[in-house]
């Protein structure tokens, strides 16, 4: 499962070649077919948006492997860190 901001959703890439279809396709070039890679990207959130939704993708998806890709939405944050 990806998940992130914009970078992940695939903001400025065409259409299906943002990273996680670049994962999910190398992945299974190498493992013979075998991966899904759940894109969670959504543009305008920070590291809090996601740690807010983390726990409900988790059970909902339940991922062998979690990738995290956050830049810079966090400047902003509703938890002041």
């Amino acid at each position: 499962m990806a998940v992130g901001n914009s970078y992940t959703a695939g903001d400025g890439a065409p259409a299906g070649r943002g990273y996680p279809e670049q994962l999910e396709e190398r992945l299974n070039e190498i493992s013979k077919g075998c991966c899904n890679v759940i894109d969670k990207g959504r543009g305008n959130v920070n590291t809090s948006h996601i740690l807010d939704h983390l726990s409900i993708w988790m059970k909902e998806e339940r991922p062998d492997i979690v990738f995290l890709m956050v830049g810079e939405p966090n400047h902003w944050n509703k938890y002041k860190f």
